[in-house]
């Protein structure tokens, strides 16, 4: 998966599997986690969020599972 850079204090890119599922963040910290059951549509809505991480801690984490 190729990594999008983002505006975030909080992410430094993203990256999304459509066959998979799988979203896969890089945290400003170096951190690297992956979250299954992620649709295409959820990944494009949070690539277009205000607020990339608000939109992370409001629709992706405690609601996805991480699998890394």
């Amino acid at each position: 998966m190729t990594r999008t850079k983002v505006k975030s204090s909080m992410l430094n890119s993203l990256s999304h599997d459509s066959d998979t599922g799988i979203l896969e963040i890089e945290f400003s910290n170096g951190k690297v986690a992956q979250y299954e059951g992620v649709s295409h549509r959820e990944y494009m809505e949070m690539l277009s969020a205000p607020s990339i991480g608000k939109h992370f801690n409001n629709y992706i984490k405690g609601q996805k599972k991480a699998v890394k």
